[in-house]
């Protein structure tokens, strides 16, 4: 099994000298549509959300806790402007890689390329696990898996954020959790 904090202990050495550190308050946002991006970044400590806005509502796809990384994939790997928002939403300390560094660093460090592949794979698996579960899950199972896995999202999003993200209205979300589905 993929253990990122194992890994990143042994390499973080490495990745240090293309990293800096960076603080952002609740409600600022890390990357905002519109904005040409280099950097990938590490969340050390903290909560963000990442998200589209769509006919004025916040279409949640991706809640970020400590120990994970987080960029718009798409504006980073294609060198597009952002479409997507990434809001703090505590206060978060992060490490901000600059990707071209990375890149580079891939090409001279074996176990660097291999975690940068590994990290890749765990994303898409996640990714791949969220559209399976969008198509073909019920609401009260996405719920159910949700509450499973990630318990302490519960104590971190407020509801409506939760409800976005599970893709359900907040008023759905009330009657999964009060049972009355």
């Amino acid at each position: 099994m993929f253990n990122l904090k194992e890994q990143l202990t042994e390499l973080y050495p490495v990745l240090a000298s293309i990293a800096q550190p960076k603080s952002i308050v609740k409600r600022q946002c890390l990357l905002q549509p519109g904005q040409h991006i280099s950097t990938l970044y590490f969340v050390q400590k903290g909560a963000l959300k990442q998200y589209y806005v769509k006919e004025g509502k916040e279409v949640v796809f991706r809640l970020i806790t400590s120990q994970a990384f987080c960029t718009s994939a798409y504006a980073l790997i294609t060198h597009q402007p952002t479409s997507d928002f990434i809001e703090a939403v505590e206060d978060t300390d992060l490490l901000a890689i600059d990707y071209p560094k990375l890149c580079q660093l891939y090409k001279k460090d074996i176990r660097l390329a291999n975690l940068g592949r590994e990290i890749t794979e765990h994303y898409f698996i996640l990714e791949q696990e969220r559209v399976m579960s969008l198509n073909f899950k019920k609401p009260i199972e996405r719920y159910q898996a949700l509450l499973e896995k990630h318990p302490n999202y519960f104590e971190t999003f407020n509801l409506g954020t939760i409800a976005s993200y599970l893709g359900m209205t907040q008023e759905t979300l009330s009657r999964v959790r009060g049972k009355r589905f």
